[in-house]
């Protein structure tokens, strides 16, 4: 299995074009290593960007001499209080690109294949955790009374994860949602074993793991309330006094691997001289901008963290207070609902997965229902459940804007191990039966759409929604055109002179200096050129134009991979595009 997706995943990190965060994250990731630079891309912590961008530090000579030809800031002169904190690596990522595409390219594929091994690691650490919860298994010999298949359940639960369609597209680019999966599972799993355990060695494998978790994305803070509330009942429960020691030594190992990537930069400075780069007025240096805590009570405790981790985490704040472009069920708004994530998951998570999930949730039920059965939870299963359901509730309250689907991950793995439990408890009984060829029905049909979909997994859509080719009714961004097919796109246009005249409209993944890096694109028309036949159109664009969406034909003469449609129109019947 694990063979079997690191080759897919390898497919997808060779035939994807790169998706619009990879610009930055390239760019920031190569600052990082020639010049130590944090602040590009601070709104995630920089050691994903750092491993991605390995090979082209090592590889890519020319790199030392890349220089942006404008300054960002010159496009900010039309208000007073413009912040100095705009995203420059986005432009300076593309500018990079262009400069050398297919040097880019392929220092981008080595970079993936790095990246796409905590993928790989979700999928061990998912069977690991699987066959401990309901097997056989030296640390657990009381699972004797459940089931034997441990391994076989294992298999079925890491095979959900594996062939995911979303998890084989993100898995295999240089972002950092996969990777904080993969690191909030891992530390999950070593937080159990040393909560059963109570040995040293393994508080500090745990402070490790919480610890590269934190590195990965802010999204793993979720896990600190929930380990806090763990420990304490723990406490309280044995009164063991090793219990506060280990746990001590579990949180400095886990402050001492944050700041491994950050060069201990900020560590120890007084909070009252953090300064934060959302509070800069337009022009000033970092120099003159006011202290935050100046004044505060705390001011002068010793910041425990790097101070660019805060300042990101204030960075990415900020952008769900002031919300940005969302789309979702046919919406456009510049804000975010509590329901997107879910129905994120409604759409894009294969047939056959929903199919596994409503067998598990109909034995739940009928369990509910069953005054006779007697509940038998473990410690894994409750904290897996508090984690599952964290996330529902932190996406939910985090609704400043609906454009990334991809932020529910880290839920998945927690969702598998679920989903899985009845095979570990009624394969002898007759419903128990049914529910089981239920949940490997849906693992099968999940195997099945995630290889007629490939190597599209990106903009994969399950039939529940109408498929691939509707997926713009319901999302746009990194759901169904995020760049990933551009070279398809390109490809396509040159190989069928015949579809002329031809207009490309294709602004999220082909924005500014990326389609010049296209020859294939340098005749074509834009926007609104007199003459039009044929019409390539990403879904994208279709998701945030409605008008364009009305005006064209219901049917489109076929798909260019998962991201884009080939119309063919009435140059009068297209509006001009916004």
């Amino acid at each position: 299995m694990i063979a079997i997706q690191f080759a897919l995943l390898g497919w997808h990190a060779y035939r994807s074009s790169p998706v619009s965060d990879e610009y930055g994250h390239f760019y920031a990731g190569v600052q990082y290593w020639h010049h130590g630079d944090l602040h590009s891309f601070n709104v995630n912590p920089p050691l994903v960007r750092a491993l991605g961008t390995l090979p082209a530090y090592l590889n890519w000579d020319e790199l030392t001499h890349f220089s942006p030809s404008f300054d960002i800031t010159d496009t900010l002169r039309s208000g007073a209080l413009s912040r100095v904190s705009v995203r420059s690596e986005f432009p300076y990522g593309r500018e990079l690109y262009a400069s050398s595409p297919k040097q880019f390219q392929q220092q981008l594929f080595w970079g993936r294949l790095l990246v796409s091994l905590f993928a790989v690691a979700a999928t061990v650490a998912i069977f690991r955790w699987s066959q401990t919860l309901y097997g056989v298994t030296p640390h657990n010999p009381s699972a004797r009374k459940l089931s034997s298949y441990g391994s076989a359940i294992g298999l079925v639960a890491a095979g959900f994860w594996a062939f995911q369609p979303q998890v084989l597209a993100h898995g295999s680019l240089i972002t950092n949602d996969i990777a904080v999966t993969a690191a909030i599972l891992v530390s999950s799993l070593c937080f159990c074993r040393w909560i059963r355990s109570l040995h040293w060695q393994d508080a500090a494998l745990g402070g490790a793991t919480l610890g590269l978790a934190l590195s990965c994305k802010f999204t793993a803070l979720l896990l600190c309330p929930i380990y806090l509330a763990f420990v304490i009942w723990k406490y309280c429960s044995t009164r063991q006094p090793r219990i506060v020691g280990q746990a001590s030594l579990a949180l400095a190992i886990t402050l001492l691997t944050i700041a491994l990537p950050y060069g201990f930069d900020g560590v120890g400075k007084p909070l009252g001289e953090l300064k934060f780069s959302e509070d800069a007025l337009f022009g000033q240096t970092n120099d003159e901008i006011a202290s935050r805590f100046e004044n505060a009570w705390f001011g002068g405790i010793p910041c425990p963290v790097p101070e660019q981790y805060l300042n990101g985490m204030d960075r990415q704040q900020s952008d769900f207070r002031e919300g940005i472009i969302s789309y979702a069920a046919g919406m456009n708004t510049t804000h975010g609902w509590w329901w997107f994530y879910l129905y994120s998951m409604l759409v894009k998570l294969p047939t056959g997965t929903l199919f596994a999930i409503a067998a598990s949730l109909l034995y739940l039920i009928g369990r509910i229902f069953d005054r006779d059965h007697r509940w038998s939870i473990s410690l894994d299963q409750v904290l897996i459940g508090c984690i599952a359901a964290a996330m529902i509730e932190i996406t939910a309250y985090k609704s400043g804007f609906a454009q990334q689907h991809r932020y529910i991950f880290p839920l998945y793995p927690f969702l598998f191990l679920l989903i899985v439990a009845p095979l570990a408890r009624h394969h002898e009984s007759k419903p128990g039966q049914i529910v089981n060829a239920g949940i490997l029905v849906g693992l099968l049909a999940t195997l099945i759409a995630s290889i007629g979909i490939a190597p599209h997994w990106l903009g994969a859509f399950n039939t529940v929604s109408g498929g691939t080719e509707n997926g713009h009714f319901h999302l746009f961004n990194d759901a169904t055109d995020w760049g990933q097919d551009n070279d398809l796109v390109a490809h396509w246009i040159a190989t069928h002179p015949q579809h002329r005249p031809l207009k490309l409209i294709s602004s999220t993944g082909l924005g500014m200096g990326i389609r010049e890096a296209y020859p294939e694109f340098a005749t074509l028309g834009r926007y609104n050129d007199p003459n039009q036949k044929w019409l390539i159109v990403s879904k994208s664009d279709l998701s945030r134009n409605p008008s364009l969406l009305h005006s064209l034909p219901t049917e489109p003469t076929e798909p260019i991979g998962a991201s884009h449609l080939l119309f063919r129109v009435d140059n009068a019947a297209v509006p001009p595009i916004r």
